[in-house]
Formats: structure tokens, sequence, C-alpha cells
């Protein structure tokens, strides 16, 4: 099934998903990105993607699509089929470094991502950049909503991230 075939209230709530799990979050995160142009905005800004994702309209696919345990949790493609960015989610489970690097080299040419809650401890990384699950959470917290709906979609993603164990920037030990 399609993302886009669910709402984005059916995947926030599903109980498919076992609390804690990272397809949980990353499908969440994957059906707020398609249902909000204002989260897609602050998604690619809080982490620092290519504004190309935004400019170009790109496909947002994600590993569980395509069945698939040796892909990256979601990847972003331009309407030519090119792969722009990469994304690997982790919550509480180990990062696995000849997982990535194996990502690396299947997409050479695209930006990669580590989104985290722990990124000091992953600095022997080379080509990917860390990002916190904290900046998002931030990121949110300081939006201002065009719509009811995108204040719905950004308050339940920040609930979510905060069920986590989460915390806002400021909340968060940073050093």
């Amino acid at each position: 099934m399609r993302i886009e075939d669910l709402s984005f209230l059916e995947i926030v709530t599903s109980g498919n998903f076992a609390f804690g799990s990272e397809d949980r979050l990353t499908q969440s995160i994957a059906a707020a990105f398609v249902h909000s142009e204002l989260f897609r905005a602050h998604f690619v800004r809080a982490f620092h993607l290519p504004d190309t994702i935004l400019s170009e309209n790109c496909t947002l696919v994600l590993r569980k699509e395509h069945n698939s345990k040796n892909k990256p949790d979601m990847r972003f493609e331009s309407k030519r089929g090119k792969t722009i960015a990469l994304i690997e989610v982790k919550t509480a489970s180990a990062v696995d470094p000849d997982q990535l690097d194996r990502y690396s080299k299947d997409f050479p040419s695209s930006d990669k991502l580590l989104i985290t809650l722990m990124p000091h401890r992953f600095n022997t990384l080379r080509e990917w950049r860390i990002g916190r699950w904290q900046e998002l959470e931030s990121s949110l917290a300081s939006a201002a909503h065009a719509s009811p709906v995108d204040a719905f979609i950004f308050a339940e993603i920040r609930k979510l991230l905060h069920r986590y164990g989460i915390p806002s920037i400021n909340e968060a030990n940073l050093e």
C-alpha cells in the first residue's frame, strides 16, 4: 500500500506498529510529508536537505514499499528517477556503519542523512550527515501554522516524537 492511500491520522494512530518502532515513526513522517506542504518545508530546512526536494516536487519512496531490508528508510527521487537524498531513521536501535556504506555505494551521488537521538556517538561515518530528531521537533514547535490541518499534523508529529522520548531542542542535552 502506498503512503498516499492512507490518511495521516490512520498512520499516526495505527496499531500495526509496535510502540517505539522506527517503521511507525518513518511512516508517520512520510504521511505528514505527503499531506502538508508546510511540513515538507520544515522537514527539509530542519535537516538541511537539498531544496530540490521542494522545488522539483520529488517523490518520497519508503523502504517498506519495496519490501526490502537492504534499502534506506526514506529516499527522495526526482521526476526523472534520480535519487536526491537518502534518510535512515534511528530511534533506539544501533547504527550499522556497514549498512550505511552499502546504501552509499547503491546511491553514490545523493545527499545522505542519518536521523538519530544520539549523534555524538557516530562521528566516524564518512558520507553521512547526522541529524537530530530534536531539530525537527524544534522547527515544528516554533512554526506559524497556515491552516488547521497543518497545526494538527504538527501537533501529532510532536506528540509522537515526545512518546519516543525525543525532547524539544530546549530540553535536550546537546553537548
